[in-house]
């Protein structure tokens, strides 16, 4: 799968409440089950 040119990983690191890697690790995974359920390739 392929990250969509639509998304900044900077915009969520630079975020006031400041996420953690362990956030990111989710997000990532949870979009990528996302992705897959629908059959798409760009997360």
């Amino acid at each position: 799968m392929n990250l969509s040119e639509e998304v900044d990983l900077e915009d969520y690191v630079a975020r006031p409440d400041k996420i953690s890697g362990a956030d990111i690790n989710s997000i990532c995974q949870e979009s990528g089950m996302l992705a897959v359920r629908e059959n798409r390739y760009i997360v």
